[in-house]
C-alpha cells in the first residue's frame, strides 16, 4: 500500500508520533525515524559486508539504530514488531502471481519461495497468508536466515544444496 519499500518507514513514523507517550522513544528518534531507519539499514549492511555477511536481520537493523538513536532493547523489540505488523497490514495481492503458483501446484510441480528480505520467514508467511492460504505449508527460504542473498547467487546455492534439485529443473 506504499509506493516504495521505504513507505513503511513513513507509516511507522506516523504511528510512533501517535504512540509516543506509550513507546518512550525520544523526540529525536520519532521526528527523524524515516531517515534513521534507512541509515541504520545502510550502516549494518556496510558493517556486514566487511565480515562477508550478505544479509542482515530486522533486529540487526534496529540494534544499529540503537547506537545512533539511544533506544533500549525493549524499544528495539517494539520497533521490530511495529514494522512487522505494518508490513503484514500493507500487503497487496498480485492475483496473476497467485494464479501462476496455483497452476504450477495443480500440475504437480514443487513450489518454493526464495526471498531477499531482512524480515523473518514467519512474518513473510503471515504477509502471504493475508492474500491466500496456499502459502500455509509452502517452503520459504529467506536471505536473512542464511546471511546470503539472491542478488549474489549465494542464496540460490544454499537452496540448491538443501533441496538437492539441479538448476535446470528450476523455474524462476
Amino acid at each position: 500500500t506504499t509506493a516504495t519499500p521505504e513507505g513503511i518507514f513513513a507509516l511507522m513514523k506516523h504511528r510512533l508520533r501517535e504512540e509516543q507517550e506509550s513507546n518512550g522513544l525520544e523526540d529525536y528518534v520519532v521526528e527523524n525515524f524515516y531517515e534513521l531507519r534507512i541509515q541504520s539499514e545502510n550502516l549494518i549492511r556496510k558493517a556486514g559486508s566487511f565480515q562477508q555477511i550478505e544479509e542482515v536481520t530486522l533486529h540487526d537493523i534496529y540494534v544499529a539504530m540503537a547506537v545512533c538513536g539511544c533506544i533500549n532493547e525493549e524499544q528495539i523489540e517494539y520497533l521490530c514488531q511495529l514494522e512487522k505488523d505494518l508490513e503484514i497490514a500493507s500487503v497487496v495481492c498480485i492475483t496473476e502471481n497467485i494464479q501462476r503458483l496455483k497452476e504450477l501446484l495443480a500440475q504437480g510441480e514443487r513450489v518454493i519461495l526464495i526471498s531477499d528480505m531482512y524480515l523473518p520467514k514467519e512474518t513473510i508467511r503471515q504477509m502471504l497468508l493475508q492474500v491466500d492460504d496456499i502459502f500455509e505449508t509452502m517452503d520459504i527460504y529467506v536471505s536473512s536466515e542464511y546471511g546470503r542473498r539472491k542478488t549474489t547467487g549465494n542464496l540460490y546455492r544454499v537452496v540448491q544444496k538443501i533441496e538437492q534439485v539441479s538448476y535446470e529443473n528450476w523455474t524462476h
